[in-house]
């Protein structure tokens, strides 16, 4: 059997899953307008006001008004707003005026220069004519913003300053179902930001999938935390609710991180079938989630729980299963997926009754490209967790990226893509995108979209090891960091799970192991202890010693939106001695 994955028989879909996103709102304010669209919670647990779809989609064509009073159709705008209906509106009004939605993340935090550093190339490679966002976040930008700056200097349209329009009037703009939608702009270093260029077929497709595929229906609740200028965000809490007439329920990341038991508490008060994040949200879950917070909790209701964003790691979900299955919490709710931005967020997925399985293979088979299976309490048996299968008309291939040819059931090779959630390239870089959007088999098949991630097929089902430009290959050994970052999380109570980084350093032509790990706070004491347990751990799992072992401060290590670490950024901080280093070791 090649290395094609079959697509599994996907649900019927409720609606045809065409159209753009403009005709989606319109549609579903006109079928439901007294239906209430989006509920905010202020600090994750106070109600701040809930959204009706005839409110939403008034407030939208008031906004898309003020947008054509400054673009043509076409033109690009940048939304700067937290995590929350507003950004929804903004969403939206952007597809009703037929301009291009940038959605960027705010300024903010503690790391606000490079933030805003990165907002700035993103306005400059998109082009962007205007600026959408509430007075609220402008009079806050106004004092990170040099006022000279280009952004300050482009006209911006506040959210919260339009009157409602009347009702009836419609979009203000027609545009084609493959007219770009959305620039999403994937993470990368401030200077060279690429934004992936997607289509109203794209983001309507993704929404068609999510509908056909999970508990979204009519009249059900969602929950949401991820930050909505992320795939992620975007595609579960923006596109989906419209699309399937669902109440949203909204959290800033913030609440999220802060407390983690806010967003199950949510779950519980209003009865969420929808809902999920990144592997590491339900890690920290199972880990910060007291008992005594646990026991109000019922998580009956929630029959999707979608996780993805990151490698699955099979320890967090029988951890978090173990953890809420004595307050309802069901292991079947679990929908394991996989995608990328290209290809605006989901490609695989788990339903039911197909639900993911888990592999122990051989480590030193699979670091050769082969993936045998091996006994549980095998020594060098990592556990791989499976994506599910493609669906929503997706196809994918695991190819041979030097041959270019489809490799046998069982063989490691890179993930190619294509389907209707696959978007048009990036954004100005015709190289990139030719190189990235375009690939073909030796023997002439594609296009597809090669996503650069490493995987498996078996019985029809993904599963993903790594990333081919991360795989670290020292001293004869190729080593996938993720197995590493696993190692070094269980070495020590003193540093952070999920909070790891692992890759190759050049030292005179030769390779060499270096891991980052957040140590947890407070831990100042054990940290040295920690920095010798994770090269220990690292030694006896993985076979390799680290040559460097850096324990950093909370929060030091760059993430993606999601909360994925980006082991290339950490790599430029740690060698440009930006990290906030608590101890580290060094050894030849």
């Amino acid at each position: 059997m090649s290395g094609a994955v079959e697509a599994a028989a996907p649900g019927a879909p409720r609606t045809s899953g065409t159209g753009t996103l403009a005709t989606s709102l319109a549609e579903r304010a006109a079928a439901t307008p007294d239906d209430v669209a989006y509920l905010a919670l202020a600090r994750g647990e106070d109600e701040a006001g809930a959204l009706r779809f005839a409110e939403l989609e008034a407030r939208v064509r008031a906004v898309a008004a003020g947008l054509r009073r400054h673009c043509g159709p076409g033109d690009r705008v940048l939304l700067l707003f937290p995590t929350g209906p507003e950004f929804v509106v903004g969403f939206y009004a952007c597809a009703y005026a037929g301009v291009v939605a940038v959605a960027v993340q705010p300024p903010e935090g503690w790391r606000l220069r490079v933030a805003s550093a990165r907002m700035e190339a993103i306005r400059e490679d998109s082009g962007a004519a205007a600026v959408l966002a509430t007075h609220a976040m402008r009079e806050e930008l106004g004092g990170t913003i040099a006022r000279d700056s280009a952004t300050w200097s482009l006209p911006w349209v506040l959210t919260d300053a339009e009157a409602p329009a009347p009702a009836g009037d419609g979009p203000l703009a027609d545009p084609a179902a493959g007219d770009p939608a959305l620039i999403q702009y994937t993470s990368g270093s401030t200077g060279t930001p690429k934004g992936v260029v997607l289509t109203h077929a794209n983001l309507v497709a993704q929404g068609a999938l999510l509908e056909a595929e999970t508990a979204a229906e009519p009249g059900a609740t969602s929950v949401s935390w991820p930050p909505l200028h992320h795939d992620m965000g975007i595609v579960s809490a923006v596109v989906l609710p419209v699309r399937a007439g669902m109440r949203c329920v909204m959290l800033s990341p913030l609440s999220f991180v802060q407390r983690p038991a806010r967003w199950l508490r949510a779950i519980s008060r209003y009865g969420a079938v929808f809902s999920g994040g990144p592997t590491f949200a339900y890690d920290q879950c199972a880990r910060r989630v007291t008992f005594e917070e646990r026991a109000g909790l019922d998580l009956s209701s929630w029959r999707t729980a979608f996780i993805g964003a990151e490698p699955l790691r099979a320890d967090v979900i029988e951890r978090f299963t173990r953890a809420f299955a004595p307050v309802g919490f069901a292991r079947e709710s679990l929908w394991a997926s996989w995608g990328l931005a290209e290809s605006t967020c989901v490609v695989t997925g788990s339903p039911p009754p197909q639900r993911f399985s888990v592999r122990h293979v051989d480590r030193d088979r699979l670091a050769a490209g082969e993936a045998v299976d091996a006994a549980p309490d095998a020594p060098g048996a990592p556990a791989k967790v499976g994506s599910g299968r493609p669906i929503g008309g997706h196809e994918t291939l695991v190819v041979d990226p030097e041959q270019r040819e489809e490799v046998p059931d069982g063989r490691v090779g890179e993930l190619w893509v294509r389907g209707p959630s696959v978007g048009l390239g990036y954004w100005g870089r015709e190289e990139a995108t030719a190189a990235t959007f375009g690939g073909r088999l030796a023997g002439g098949g594609g296009p597809f979209l090669r996503t650069g991630d490493l995987g498996f097929a078996r019985d029809g089902e993904v599963f993903v090891t790594g990333r081919l430009k991360e795989l670290i290959v020292t001293r004869g050994r190729t080593i996938a960091p993720d197995d590493v970052e696993l190692a070094a999380a269980l070495s020590h109570p003193s540093v952070e799970a999920g909070a790891a980084a692992a890759f190759a350093v050049d030292d005179g032509g030769e390779e060499r192991l270096v891991v980052v790990h957040e140590a947890d706070a407070g831990a100042a004491e054990a940290a040295d202890e920690a920095v010798e347990a994770i090269r220990r751990a690292v030694r006896n799992e993985i076979g390799v010693s680290p040559a460097r072992v850096v324990l950093v401060a909370p929060r030091s290590i760059p993430r993606t939106a999601s909360g994925k670490v980006r082991r290339g950024s950490c790599r430029e901080e740690l060698l440009a001695g930006r990290l906030r280093t608590v101890a580290e070791g060094e050894w030849t």
